[in-house]
């Protein structure tokens, strides 16, 4: 890829490249975690979030607000009492 574009910091691109779609995968654990462990969730997706950013800067501005709105949600859902449809009321 560096010989391609002629460039010297062509393989610091697509390591950071690779770190994003890993960072990707960890932010969708987190966001399935957010139902079970939303304390997990908390921690996990803003953390994602932040570190999208570092990797890939502009390429990350629409995942990574989404997941740190997405942490801010699990970390209010954590409160929530499992009453509802389908639970037994004596």
């Amino acid at each position: 890829m560096s010989a391609a574009l002629q460039t010297e910091d062509g393989g610091t691109v697509v390591w950071l490249g690779f770190t994003a779609v890993f960072i990707g995968v960890a932010g969708i654990v987190g966001g399935a975690l957010a139902r079970g462990s939303p304390r997990a969730a908390a921690l996990i997706l803003p953390l994602t979030g932040v570190l999208g950013f570092v990797a890939i800067s502009f390429g990350w501005l629409l995942a990574g607000p989404t997941l740190i709105v997405g942490a801010v949600l699990a970390w209010f859902g954590r409160t929530r009492t499992e009453t509802g449809p389908g639970t037994a009321t004596g």
